[in-house]
């Protein structure tokens, strides 16, 4: 670390990193720059390897009137969806490379509690994957629900919007083949999932369209159409 201008800066490597010895994350490496003034902590060249893809920006942590807080703009790169799910002990039925970008912000009373008071926003697209639930299956039947399969995909992408309540996918576009689906997910803290989506399904003499409704959790995953 070096002084400059009252304030303490310096670079960061870190390789095999966990956040503590039980902590489902490990970073293959993390390197960025840091600047500490005393009060305010900013790391900038944020370069961070984890799940088969990287985390690029910056961050600034702080604390204000005694409250731990956090801002941050990220641009996430081929990451691989089944190890981050697998990561946050969600399972590892949804597969694809996933790369968005968000900034989010938050404040609260504890430093442990900091990530789950965040909201922000911002957009994904995941290419070359599957969803953990079979969509053309729920369209078939054409009403109750079905649980399992796999409903493969090139590309789903969407705006991001984080609240403390969930994370929530919206204008979600999916394209698989014949198969098409725009909508919304919400998928709440504790794992739920819910929303909407309308499938577009061509076959070889028409062309069916039907809502759907995702339900269950992201580890077991249910989906109900209904006309």
């Amino acid at each position: 670390l070096q002084e400059r201008d009252g304030s303490l800066a310096g670079d960061i490597e870190a390789y095999a990193w966990r956040l503590h010895e039980q902590s489902r994350f490990r970073f293959d490496s993390i390197q960025a720059h840091l600047l500490w003034n005393g009060a305010r902590l900013e790391i900038t060249s944020l370069d961070a390897r984890i799940f088969g893809g990287a985390v690029l920006g910056t961050l600034v942590l702080d604390t204000q009137q005694g409250q731990p807080g956090i801002a941050g703009n990220l641009d996430i790169k081929h990451m691989d969806i089944q190890r981050l799910l697998g990561g946050l002990g969600e399972g590892e039925k949804h597969q694809g490379e996933f790369a968005g970008r968000i900034s989010f912000g938050a404040r609260s009373a504890s430093w442990a509690n900091l990530l789950s008071a965040a909201s922000g926003e911002g957009t994904f697209v995941a290419t070359r994957g599957a969803l953990g639930v079979d969509v053309v299956e729920a369209v078939r039947r054409g009403k109750g629900s079905v649980q399992g399969g796999a409903t493969r995909f090139e590309q789903m992408s969407g705006n991001v919007r984080i609240t403390p309540e969930s994370i929530r996918l919206t204008d979600v576009s999916l394209s698989s083949g014949l198969l098409k689906a725009n909508g919304m997910i919400d998928v709440a803290r504790d794992g739920r999932v819910a929303g909407r989506l309308d499938v577009e399904m061509r076959g070889s003499a028409n062309l069916v369209r039907m809502p759907v409704a995702p339900a269950g959790t992201l580890r077991d995953p249910v989906i109900s159409a209904g006309r």
